[in-house]
């Protein structure tokens, strides 16, 4: 029987009309599996496929950044202003102005440099910024509103629609603080809850700023908010500092003239002129840097003030004059152009004042050349005499509070020693009592361990001694009253007896 042959077809099912052996064929179907055969397949075909393909690289995510840029880090160690590391502010959920570190410059270019690093790090105080020309002159308050404006507004498209949005929103929180402080002056205080101000805005709710990233080109422009955020109320204005400006302080630790503490001046209920230094600058920014701690180290010496130009060249009567006029201008709302006109007519009316003064008073010289212990005598002298009189009450106040304490600090000792020595008193007589019973316990179980322990002396007739045997006087038994000594047992043919030896007088018949 020849082997069946079955035409083989191409790979497209057409018969090439080639025939084969049909043991090619498997028909049938063995019991046992089969064995695996090695696969021919290029599994590596695929993958250099994939890798011919250009692979997708995953964008960078963007940083997150809330507020606006409000200037440059001071202390960063670049020596160019425009390298430094920007400065960003915005307002968080508690209504606070907060200005952080990023690590780039203005132009989102990255920078490290020594950025500080670990927790809290991030976080700057005004005094360590270099803010920007358009908010050099802006307090913290208005800073603030700057900022709140600022984040509120859609992102500008040009570099110049920025500069006029920045003008705008200065102006615009000048604008706002100012009739804060006019409302404030002329809204009388009442008792309970005082509400603040609204200025425009609903104060109901306290929101934070979106936290929306930059989708657009990191240009980082000044504003990165996506949407008006709800209106929030105006806080405040932060305590500003009492007094008239006059200049800065000579020994204030910062480099520049513009970053040192401002120096003002005072005149008080009682006519006396004092200048106290603020833990601000002239122009309303904080800084702290050596500012002097302690009770009254603000108040300091005449000699330490650098004076602004226009006052200098002025006597301290005249400045003293010029402080006076300014206090009563600075009880009504002025403006920079009406500040600078006042300021100069209070100089003005200073030196007359001060002129007028010394002829009237037959003082015909200069009174710009003489010292200020001759131009004040007489103030000097009443100061003085209250001086005194205050001290001399005062230590009179002080020892009679100082006898008093020592006074009842000692009777509180002696209450004390006293409770101590009687507590002490009632602790030793309650452990001799403790004592002594213990004492009359011991010696009766002394006594007692003592007949238990010594054995009674028998008297001389109750026990005999013979060739070392010992005989004693049974009391009861039936040797009773005889003299007895141990039994021993004796085996006798086989049978055990006990053998008893017993004294007794001889007795003849």
């Amino acid at each position: 029987m020849s082997p069946r042959t079955t035409p083989l077809r191409d790979t497209h099912g057409n018969s090439l009309g080639v025939a084969a052996p049909a043991e090619d064929e498997e028909d049938v179907v063995p019991d046992f599996p089969k064995r695996k055969r090695s696969s021919t397949v290029n599994y590596n075909a695929d993958e250099q496929l994939r890798s011919e393909e250009p692979s997708i690289k995953r964008p960078k995510q963007s940083q997150k950044i809330r507020g606006v840029i409000i200037g440059v880090w001071r202390d960063s160690d670049q020596p160019n202003d425009d390298d430094k590391h920007v400065i960003f502010g915005f307002i968080d959920i508690h209504d606070r102005l907060r200005t952080r570190i990023y690590g780039m410059n203005r132009r989102g270019e990255e920078l490290i440099g020594n950025i500080p690093l670990g927790p809290g790090g991030c976080w700057v105080t005004f005094s360590r910024i270099l803010f920007d020309s358009h908010l050099a002159s802006l307090n913290a308050s208005e800073i603030k509103e700057y900022v709140r404006i600022r984040s509120e507004a859609q992102p500008e498209a040009t570099e110049e629609e920025r500069q006029q949005a920045d003008t705008k929103a200065v102006v615009r929180a000048r604008s706002i603080i100012q009739d804060i402080g006019a409302h404030e002056m002329t809204t009388p205080p009442t008792k309970g809850f005082a509400q603040r101000p609204s200025t425009g805005r609903s104060s109901q709710h306290r929101q934070s700023l979106p936290r929306h990233p930059m989708n657009q080109t990191p240009s980082f422009k000044a504003v990165n908010a996506a949407s008006p955020a709800t209106p929030k109320s105006s806080p405040s204005a932060d305590t500003k500092p009492t007094g008239v400006l006059l200049g800065y302080w000579a020994d204030s630790s910062e480099v520049r003239d513009e970053d040192k503490h401002a120096v003002y001046g005072v005149v008080g209920g009682t006519d006396c002129f004092r200048v106290k230094v603020q833990r601000v600058t002239r122009d309303g920014r904080y800084v702290d840097g050596n500012f002097p701690v302690g009770a009254g180290a603000l108040w300091l010496h005449y000699d330490k003030v650098v004076f602004e130009p226009q006052l200098q060249g002025m006597s301290r009567p005249e400045i003293k004059e010029y402080v006076r006029i300014r206090q009563r201008d600075l009880e009504h709302k002025e403006t920079d152009k009406e500040r600078k006109a006042n300021e100069a007519k209070a100089i003005r009316e200073a030196k007359e004042f001060v002129a007028s003064e010394g002829l009237s008073n037959g003082v015909g010289i200069d009174q710009s050349h003489q010292s200020p212990t001759e131009v004040e005598v007489r103030h000097s002298s009443r100061t003085q005499t209250a001086r005194q009189q205050a001290q001399a009450e005062s230590a009179t106040t002080t020892q009679r509070l100082r006898r008093e304490k020592v006074e009842a600090r000692e009777r509180q000792h002696e209450k004390t020693r006293k409770e101590v020595a009687m507590a002490e008193a009632v602790v030793q007589e309650a452990a001799q009592q403790e004592l002594r019973n213990n004492i009359k316990k011991l010696n009766k179980v002394w006594v007692a361990q003592q007949a238990a322990t010594l054995p009674g002396t028998p008297p001389n007739d109750e026990v005999k001694y013979h060739n070392g045997i010992k005989y004693e006087r049974k009391p009861s038994g039936p040797f009773q009253g005889k003299l007895v000594s141990q039994a021993q047992i004796l085996c006798i043919d086989g049978e055990d007896f006990v053998e008893y030896r017993v004294l007794t007088r001889p007795v003849f018949f």
